[in-house]
């Protein structure tokens, strides 16, 4: 994705292909049904002037104070002979879900995940956070007792809110021959979010398990209630997008691990 500002009298926002773009409002909003042709050769064609007449011609004098963005559909590195999957399970301890929303319902769908997952022979890895509220070895950082990772099954440590800053996570999962992701846990808008984007920006398939996610609740802190936070989340990454790689949702009933097997 490459971005540059123009300097126009009247400035404007496209989202851009090599031959069409659509005006986009200042708050970021497409506007499908005002497509704007461009000369393919250029960002801005030949001569920008007179580019940036007809663009005003058919945008109309609304000044729009906008980004041209380019969509580079350049080939993207992806992960080559990974063809498994993996069941990733996030920060199920007991000081981070202690207080969680639906705390009973996500640990018991989880559980049941962990237990199709190990009968298909599809690895479970597990993803433990530490910091100064989870001081290793202490009962909150412990991983909640409703769950029980195997002896052979991968605990990887963290620090950091992405499953694979600074972490064994890429190397385990390589070693696994895995490149899809089945990913559960918490804290929705936090640890969740940070991992799903990290995974996927290093070229794996991430799916999210819809009702296997939970999040605490901080209004108080100008949040949206939690229910609010894990249905935004399902919602903006059940159709997200990268060369060459998926993300999407599943309910907990719709996982088939047997298809995942590898």
């Amino acid at each position: 994705m490459k971005t540059e500002s123009v300097s126009s009298p009247e400035p404007l926002t496209l989202s851009r292909s090599p031959i069409t773009a659509r005006a986009v409002s200042s708050c970021g909003h497409f506007q499908p049904d005002r497509p704007v042709s461009l000369p393919s050769h250029s960002p801005l064609g030949a001569s920008g002037q007179a580019d940036r007449v007809r663009l005003r011609d058919q945008l109309g004098d609304k000044p729009l104070k906008m980004w041209i963005r380019y969509e580079c559909h350049m080939p993207m590195t992806t992960l080559a002979d990974r063809p498994h999957t993996a069941l990733i399970v996030i920060d199920l301890q007991n000081g981070v879900v202690a207080n969680a929303y639906r705390r009973q319902e996500v640990l018991c769908v989880v559980n049941a995940l962990v237990e199709r997952a190990r009968s298909a022979h599809v690895p479970v890895v597990w993803v433990r956070h530490t910091d100064e509220d989870l001081e290793a070895g202490t009962d909150a950082w412990q991983i909640v007792d409703e769950l029980s990772p195997e002896p052979a099954e991968m605990i990887i440590e963290k620090h950091y809110r992405d499953a694979f800053d600074n972490t064994d996570l890429e190397q385990a999962l390589s070693t696994l021959g895995v490149g899809k992701l089945i990913v559960t846990g918490a804290q929705t808008d936090m640890c969740i979010r940070s991992t799903v984007h990290g995974a996927l920006v290093r070229g794996y398939d991430v799916t999210l398990v819809s009702d296997a996610h939970t999040t605490d609740d901080m209004t108080q802190w100008g949040a949206p209630p939690p229910d609010g936070v894990i249905a935004h989340t399902n919602l903006y990454w059940s159709n997200q997008r990268a060369p060459g790689r998926v993300g999407g949702i599943v309910a907990s009933k719709d996982v088939d691990f047997g298809l995942m097997a590898g």
